[in-house]
C-alpha cells in the first residue's frame, strides 16, 4: 500500500499511516461516521490539518494538502 511510502494520496493512506480507524478515532476524539464521511468526501475537516500533517511528518511521511482541501504552493 502506498501508506507504507513517505508521500500520501488519499485518506486511507493518512488514516492507515495513523494507525487505522481505532487509533485515528481515538485520537481525534471522533466515531466510525466521521470516518466513513472522510473517505466518502475524500477529504478531511480543515481543522484536522496541523494535527494530522504534525504526526504524519512525525512518521517521516507527508500528505497531499489537497486532502484537506488546501492549496499546495506554486
Amino acid at each position: 500500500m502506498a501508506a507504507n511510502g513517505k508521500h500520501l494520496k488519499t485518506v486511507d493512506d493518512v488514516i492507515e499511516a495513523l494507525g487505522g480507524d481505532g487509533a485515528v478515532k481515538v485520537l481525534f476524539n471522533v466515531d466510525y461516521r466521521h470516518l466513513w464521511n472522510w473517505r466518502d468526501r475524500c477529504g478531511f475537516p480543515p481543522d484536522t490539518f496541523f494535527a494530522m500533517t504534525t504526526k504524519l511528518h512525525r512518521a517521516g511521511k507527508t500528505a497531499d494538502p489537497r486532502l484537506w482541501k488546501m492549496r499546495a504552493p506554486a
